[in-house]
């Protein structure tokens, strides 16, 4: 039951990988200007900008170059960049490490903070504890992730010099994506955190976790045995889309540290108009976005199996 539950899931990927190709190679070829001008300049030759558009084949009809890039897309060529030559997936694949490392090491310092937390502060409903947790949140959540990078830049780089304001992950090791880790993680901890929380007090209010208390089942046992198992369930759903939303948004957060990864590449290709690289990247942080959501499903199920997803 379970391989039919996860064949049925990746079939459902399908149309929607080909409606994102769809969307994006509309996005790319909708939006104003010429790759082969930027290229060459604006006191280009008309004849060599002719031959140029020819070799790269922007000058056949936009539903030929669709599927001309789709079919090399399906045997994992997404092409070469315009502006220096290099196949596409040589590009992504030398910068897709810094921004994986980036996201994972982020989400995972938001869920160490967010959901001890967000019990923490279930349990201790409207206490002191509860308040100032809230309050954290609510700021979290309010403050610009660029904003706080810079803010970490100033106190933790420039001020104390305790890490570098920006470089690669080569020249200063993990100590370069520290501030971005922790950037990233306070942001998405707040509304880990919210969740957690409202959650973990709907499960402490519910009709099982009264008759385990009247039974004297000890706090940590209900608390963290049988209520945390219930309430993580809503959480993790919010941690798969929490995941592909730091892969899109790491643009910002690379460009203020200065990190060579897919956000930064995706920046320049787009002042570049270099369609191909703009594409392929595009297109591997959407199907990033979807198979976490993917994964958040294969997750519920095997958490809890008595949770039925159609």
């Amino acid at each position: 039951m379970r391989i039919g539950f996860l064949t049925r899931r990746l079939f459902l990927v399908i149309p929607t990988f080909l409606g994102v190709t769809i969307v994006v190679f509309l996005l790319i070829h909708l939006t104003p200007g010429d790759p082969v001008v930027s290229m060459l300049g604006e006191n280009y030759d008309p004849d060599v900008a002719a031959k140029i558009r020819h070799d790269l084949g922007l000058d056949r009809p936009p539903i030929v170059q669709y599927f001309v890039w789709l079919g090399r897309v399906l045997h994992g060529d997404l092409g070469t960049s315009i502006y220096t030559g290099d196949p596409v997936l040589t590009l992504i694949g030398e910068k897709v490490s810094t921004t994986v490392t980036l996201a994972l090491g982020a989400m995972a310092i938001a869920i160490l903070i967010a959901v001890p937390l967000g019990v923490l502060s279930a349990i201790f409903k409207d206490s002191l504890f509860d308040n100032v947790s809230r309050v954290l949140c609510m700021i979290g959540a309010c403050m610009p992730v660029f904003w706080l990078g810079l803010i970490l830049i100033i106190l933790f780089a420039v001020k104390i010099e305790i890490f570098p304001p920006g470089g690669t992950i080569a020249e200063y090791g993990l100590k370069a994506i520290v501030l971005p880790w922790f950037a990233i993680g306070f942001f998405n901890a707040a509304y880990i955190t919210r969740m957690m929380r409202a959650s973990m007090i709907e499960v402490l209010s519910e009709d099982y976790i009264r008759t385990a208390k009247a039974k004297g089942v000890p706090g940590r046992g209900i608390y963290f045995r049988h209520a945390l198992k219930n309430a993580i369930l809503s959480v993790i759903t919010v941690i798969g889309m929490q995941l592909g939303l730091i892969l899109g948004g790491a643009v910002l957060t690379e460009t203020v540290f200065n990190l060579p990864g897919l956000g930064r590449l995706l920046i320049l290709s787009v002042g570049r108009r270099d369609y191909p690289v703009i594409q392929g990247c595009i297109l591997v942080i959407v199907s990033a976005f979807v198979f976490s959501n993917l994964l958040v499903d294969v997750l519920y199920r095997f958490i809890d199996p008595r949770v039925k997803l159609k």
